[in-house]
């Protein structure tokens, strides 16, 4: 074989498998995507290959650390996000919070930190949501 790369149906032809675990195999690899192909280069299936026969997994484990870490820094970016607190800012007697002004094709929000400025964004749903044709008419 003197392709350069192997796709799915070289793999199920070379270890006689169905086209399911021929998937399998590829992604296990470590194949690439090209449009609709699974390919995964030739020498590199050779070299993967090897190792496997050597009985070197370490690689296959070595990928699902590296996923797991990936998973749990996304977790942990949420769980951060989850934890700050928003309060929303009280409305005051036209309905919305002090610093937010609202007019035709303009929003101003005037605020301290991220946290303030995602409580008055909170109160300004609100307050949007308690009457949402009065401020349609101010919004323009």
């Amino acid at each position: 074989m003197s392709a350069p790369v192997i796709d799915r149906a070289a793999i199920e032809t070379l270890f006689a498998v169905s086209r399911r675990q021929a998937v399998r195999i590829l992604e296990k690899l470590g194949a690439f995507t090209l449009g609709n192909a699974l390919l995964i280069d030739r020498l590199e299936l050779i070299d993967r290959l090897e190792q496997i026969a050597k009985g070197d997994t370490h690689i296959g484990e070595r990928r699902r650390r590296e996923r797991l870490d990936d998973e749990l820094k996304r977790v942990r970016r949420e769980q951060r996000a989850r934890q700050v607190a928003i309060r929303a800012a009280p409305a005051r007697p036209a309905g919305l919070p002090a610093g937010v002004t609202l007019a035709p094709g303009r929003l101003e929000v005037e605020f301290g930190s991220i946290e303030d400025l995602l409580g008055k964004l909170l109160g300004l749903a609100r307050a949007i949501s308690l009457d949402l044709d009065r401020y349609r008419e101010m919004a323009g």
